[in-house]
């Protein structure tokens, strides 16, 4: 069986996971969120600048089109409402 990383996952090895989950712990990122947690929201984000969609209904297809998100910790069909929700409501001024 053949094993490669695919281009998000290539994207999100840089970034150490017990490091990123220290950081929203330290600064309270998770709070008041409901829906996607920091690590989420960040893989989708991470996602939506490799394929530049052209709004939230085309990356909400293109997100549960693709079964490469799984590993990364997006398990379950993701909602255009719930992105919408998680970019306008989680505070990104951390004062750090």
């Amino acid at each position: 069986m053949n094993k490669y990383n695919t281009k998000p996952g290539q994207l999100l090895s840089f970034i150490e996971r017990p490091r990123f989950e220290k950081i929203v712990a330290d600064t309270d990122a998770d709070k008041y969120c409901k829906g996607f947690s920091a690590r989420q929201q960040f893989v989708i984000m991470v996602y939506a600048r490799l394929v530049y969609p052209n709004g939230l209904r085309s990356l909400e297809d293109s997100l549960n089109a693709s079964g490469s998100l799984y590993h990364p910790c997006i398990h379950q069909d993701v909602k255009r409402s719930t992105i919408f929700y998680a970019n306008n409501n989680r505070r990104f001024k951390l004062n750090v």
